[in-house]
């Protein structure tokens, strides 16, 4: 049960990331505007 624990986390962890990562790309993408 840990183990699934941690691996949620860890999907979770990865999710933000990529939000995270997209909300900087349309960021930079606004100011090249």
């Amino acid at each position: 049960r840990p183990a699934i624990e941690r691996k949620r986390k860890k999907g979770f962890r990865f999710l933000e990331k990529i939000k995270e990562s997209g909300l900087r790309k349309r960021n930079k993408e606004k100011v090249a505007e």
